[in-house]
């Protein structure tokens, strides 16, 4: 009897040390399901951090469902996201990565302030030269600029210089005229880099006539503009040739952004003297239109600033915060006016879109588009002068 209560009480601690090891097995299990659902959740945040979805909205509907990620918890999610690209610079998948590819482009003296002054004297020279030539056909550009700049009308600027998509809205706090016309973004030239030129789809966008190789897409147009702005206005010039989009060997300009946002600070790190920086792009249009002008007798492909508001439809995006947005803002105006004063049609309207682009990295940053997939390279390449001209315009303004 004894003995048969013995055995009964193992069996019992048995039982109850079995039940123990599988209610921990199982709890272990749970943890692990909840933290591989949570990094989950925040990769996919990161993957559509700057992508195309119109909003935090969108966002939400895509990860709807059982999952713990609700509408009202996205702004503590999107803030982990921004934290998880930041943490990522430091600790990088080298196989994910594209082959990085930079050049100086030094101005070839080093008595820069001599230099520059040969430079600003020739180029005054040859500004009374084009204006000479184009008074007549310059002069409804100079009346449109002449009217903002006295009225300092806002339903004036956003009319005639700006095109806005619909993926974003307006906000007037930013959009203060005079602000953005009488910011000083000159600065003093260095011996040390000041200006980078990188290009977020390098590796895919070409033009109609272009061979393989980088030096006949877009990243060649940025090595004729680096070229220019060195040996001609004297800056020194970092020239990323990176193709941000060609990763792992294939085409993915779903994370071309978060790839040149990481090129863009590591190389902002190791040159902090950098004060302006050149997403140069070319667009797509998906037609057969060629948009060109003419630039000292050569047909030049025209040139389109472009703007991140960081903003969609119903306000601001919180977690693509820029809090350079109306220095980037003034920077790309002012550029464009300094276009309009010299050349009769060769920036078009500034275009607005709803996301960051990286621009909160810098108050003098700017993504520009330059011809379409319907240039030849030639015509692209003959836009590098007539922007290198307008950008040394806005920087040397005293």
């Amino acid at each position: 009897m004894k003995q048969q209560k013995k055995q009964s009480g193992k069996g019992k601690k048995l039982l109850f040390f079995f039940f123990v090891l599988w209610t921990g097995i199982l709890f272990g299990l749970t943890i692990k399901r909840y933290a591989f659902v949570n990094r989950l959740e925040k990769e996919m945040m990161l993957l559509f951090a700057d992508s195309s979805l119109e909003s935090k909205k969108e966002f939400s509907l895509l990860t709807a469902g059982p999952g713990r990620l609700k509408e009202w918890k996205m702004e503590k999610y999107f803030e982990e996201a921004e934290e998880m690209i930041q943490a990522k610079e430091e600790k990088k998948e080298t196989k994910k990565e594209p082959d990085f590819d930079i050049v100086l482009f030094d101005n070839g003296t080093s008595d820069i302030t001599s230099a520059n002054t040969r430079v600003t004297e020739g180029e005054r020279d040859r500004l009374e030269t084009v204006k000479d030539d184009l008074e007549g056909r310059l002069a409804g550009n100079r009346k449109i600029i002449a009217k903002l700049k006295k009225a300092y009308s806002r339903s004036y600027l956003l009319k005639k210089f700006y095109i806005t998509d619909s993926s974003t809205s307006i906000d007037n706090r930013i959009f203060q005229v005079k602000k953005l016309l009488t910011m000083k973004l000159s600065l003093k030239k260095e011996k040390k880099p000041q200006i980078l030129i990188l290009h977020t789809h390098g590796a895919s966008e070409a033009f109609i006539d272009s061979k393989k190789g980088k030096e006949d897409s877009i990243i060649g147009v940025g090595s004729r503009l680096a070229e220019i702005l060195s040996k001609k206005y004297g800056y020194q010039v970092i020239h990323d040739k990176t193709e941000y989009d060609r990763i792992g060997g294939e085409i993915d300009r779903n994370k071309a952004y978060n790839m040149s946002l990481e090129g863009a600070r590591r190389i902002l790190k190791k040159y902090p003297s950098i004060q302006i920086v050149i997403d140069l792009h070319r667009d797509g249009v998906g037609n057969h239109v060629k948009r060109t002008t003419i630039v000292d007798g050569k047909r030049t492909a025209q040139v389109m600033f472009f703007n991140g508001l960081s903003r969609n439809s119903s306000g601001n995006i919180a977690y693509l915060k820029n809090p350079n947005l109306q220095a980037n803002l003034a920077f790309s105006l002012q550029l464009k006016i300094a276009c309009m004063q010299h050349f009769e049609n060769f920036a078009k309207p500034i275009y607005l879109k709803g996301y960051r682009y990286n621009m909160h990295l810098r108050k003098r940053y700017t993504l520009i588009e330059l011809g379409n997939e319907n240039n030849t390279v030639t015509e692209a390449k003959n836009a590098a002068a007539p922007l290198a001209l307008a950008i040394h315009e806005v920087l040397s303004k005293k």
